[in-house]
Parts: structure tokens; sequence; C-alpha cells
């Protein structure tokens, strides 16, 4: 199998009848684990971490049968990325349920199987956008986007495609389902300030406001004592550098907020008696 990856599917399988499996992996553990065979070769030319595995000072390089995968936990996830690595097809992925997605996005990930990686994430946001699935479903999806350094490029609406400065005006959700859904709570502190960034329009100043202190008492965070990571922090308009990222507090939240737009009696119902939101008499009076 010299020309494996310049061999077309047909020769491939023809090939596969010929060349029996010199190894083998066991997915899962105890009774519900499972052995699933390969070919080293083909790993190896299909990514460079099966490379690394079989041809570098690692133990699997010197073992065959059984090699346990302790990051793999289900044998379908499994079973995609070989058929990727195998035959560069990705049409699986468009039958896998949101959840196997993000298994299988991670695998892709970890492999560095960049073409599955990106047709995994176009489903999830095809998915996502024909809102083909729930609130709390979208924020693990955005979160973990986000955590791999990555955004929702497109949203469609009317046959138009719209990028992320653009999400807000195209969000597929209604704005009471982040206001009411206790899964936005969930949300690591980074992502969370990332959405109530991208969906800066979508809320009354009342409304995000009541978001962050809620966040805040659930944590039970201070103002000056949350910590963002801010090198992971992508603005819509402008490239990521230090003059364009938040401080590291919860009081950077907050700063997405327009006080003035609030009424006087908004200010004195919400930030005004504020448990989280450290007001000053300069502040108060600015705001009304």
């Amino acid at each position: 199998m010299e020309n494996w990856n310049n061999l077309s599917y047909s020769e491939k399988l023809s090939c596969l009848k010929t060349s029996p499996e010199d190894c083998s992996f066991v997915i899962g553990k105890g009774r519900n684990s499972k052995v699933i065979k390969a070919h080293k070769s083909v790993l190896a030319r299909g990514s460079t971490v099966f490379e690394s595995m079989f041809s570098g000072h690692y133990k699997e390089a010197d073992e065959s049968l059984n090699i346990p995968l302790e990051n793999i936990l289900d044998y379908i996830d499994f079973k995609v990325v070989l058929e990727y690595i195998y035959f560069k097809e990705t049409d699986s992925v468009e039958y896998l349920s949101l959840k196997r997605l993000k298994h299988v996005a991670y695998l892709a990930d970890y492999y560095m199987l960049d073409k599955l990686l990106n047709a995994c994430h176009m489903k999830m946001e095809k998915t996502i956008t024909e809102k083909h699935t729930s609130f709390g479903d979208f924020l693990q999806c955005f979160e973990y986007q986000n955590k791999l350094g990555r955004q929702f490029t497109s949203f469609h609406n009317n046959g138009s495609t719209y990028n992320w400065a653009g999400i807000e005006k195209n969000f597929p959700y209604a704005s009471n389902e982040l206001l009411t859904n206790t899964s936005v709570y969930d949300l690591d502190p980074l992502y969370f300030y990332i959405l109530l960034k991208v969906l800066a329009s979508n809320f009354k100043e009342t409304e995000r406001f009541c978001l962050i202190e809620n966040y805040a008492k659930i944590h039970r965070l201070k103002m000056e004592e949350f910590p963002l990571n801010t090198s992971q922090i992508y603005d819509s308009n402008e490239t990521s550098d230090e003059n364009s990222l938040p401080a590291n507090t919860l009081k950077k939240m907050f700063d997405l907020i327009n006080f003035k737009q609030m009424t006087a009696n908004e200010f004195r119902l919400g930030p005004a008696v504020s448990e989280v939101w450290n007001t000053t008499a300069d502040q108060i009076i600015t705001s009304s």
C-alpha cells in the first residue's frame, strides 16, 4: 500500500481485501469495550498523530494488538475517524447527531484531521442556524467552537449569508430563550462574556444587566475577582490584540452595558441596589 493516498476509492477497497490488518485498538472500558482492527501504514499516512505513535518513542510503536485509546469512549465515533483516514470521505458527518458531532470534532482535532474537523463544524453550524436543536445544545456548541478558537462563520437568512458580525441580526433563537434558559449560566465565564458581546443588540440594557448579575451571583463572582483568558477573545471587527482585549475583571462585563440608556427608575431598581455591581454616587447621578 505504498501509494495509498493516490488510490481511488474502489482501488482502496480492493487493496484492503488482500491486505490483512496489522493492528487493533480497544475502544471503551469494561464489558462495553470493543476491538477495532486497522492498518498501521494507512493510519500513519493519514494522521501525523498516528505516524508519531507508530514510529516514535511510544510504547505503541512496538505493539500491534489491542492498543487502548483512552480518549475515545465510543466505537461509532472512532469508525467515522477511520473512514475519513482510509477514504477521505466525510459523508457520514451529515447523519451524526449534534452530541456525536462534538465527539467526532474533538477526535478530528486531536488527530489533526482538518478536513474532517471543518466538516463537523459546518454541520454543527447548519444544525444551529436552521434551529434543528435546542437552545441548550446551541450554547454547548457555542462554547465548544470558541474553545477551539473557531466562530460560527455564517448564518443563513433568505438566501443570504451573514458573517460573525451579523449574527445578532439573524440569531435563530428568540431573546427570551437566552433570558429564561438556565443553561446560559453553565457557560465558562469567558464564553458567557463573548456571547453577551456578540449579541450586544439583542437585549435591553436592563435585561443584559440582569443576565450578568445572575451569572455573578450563581458563580459568586466579585467585581475585581473575575479571571478572563483574554488571549482567546475574538472581536467580530478586529483582530485580537492587547488594546482590544478586556481587563481581567467582572467589571468588564458590566462595561458592555450602556447605563445611560436606562431610565432613572430602571437604574434605581437595578444597578443602584445591586449586590454585585459596585456603584458610586457619581455613577448613579450620571446614569440617572
